[in-house]
This record gives C-alpha cells, structure tokens and sequence, in this order.
C-alpha cells in the first residue's frame, strides 16, 4: 500500500501541520480525528486495515489530517474568544490549505 507522511508549515495555526495519504488512487476520503486525537489515530485504530483492499485497488484514499483540539476545545485555561479563534484557524487551515492540497494531489484543481 502507498503510504505517505507528510508535513507542511500552516499560517492559520501558525504551526506545523501533518497528515498522512493512504493509497495512491481513487476517491479522496479526509478523515478528522477523534477529540484530541492526532493524524497517526485512524491507522492506529485499524481503520486502513480494514478498508486494505478498496485502497491498494485503487478505488479510495485517505487523508489523515492532525488536529488542534489540544489548542482550541481542549485547551481549557484558554477563555471561550481563544478557543473559537483557534478552531476557526483550523478551519481555515482545511478549507483554504489541506483540501487544495489533496485536490493537486489527485490534479482535481
């Protein structure tokens, strides 16, 4: 199975982000992790085991992105302002980073 563990520097978060590729073909598949989990949490919970065969197919692949939960929802010494701000970074960190990145992954742009 292709796998590829990647790393980028974000301006969102302003930190580095990782996240992982399982697959080299097929249908874009991103996976957020759990509560305070990290981009390792799908593998590690046997998820790409279990999908094994529709990815070295070629039909899906999977994107593991990391979270920021320990730094926004999680973070409890911050105020509510800060959490929410560092949520919406991260949103923006998927929405304007990640997902282009996949897209040019698979030249869907």
């Amino acid at each position: 199975m292709h796998i590829e563990h990647l790393s980028h520097w974000s301006g969102h978060p302003n930190r580095e982000m990782y996240l992982n590729r399982y697959g080299h073909s097929g249908i874009p598949v991103v996976v957020f992790a759990s509560s305070g989990g990290s981009h390792n949490e799908y593998y590690d919970f046997g998820m790409i085991d279990a999908c094994t065969s529709f990815i070295e197919e070629g039909r899906v692949q999977f994107f593991t992105l990391s979270s920021v939960d320990g730094e926004s929802w999680l973070a409890t010494w911050k105020n509510a302002h800060d959490q929410a701000e560092m949520h919406r970074a991260y949103e923006r960190y998927v929405i304007e980073e990640a997902i282009p990145f996949i897209k040019h992954k698979n030249r869907l742009v």
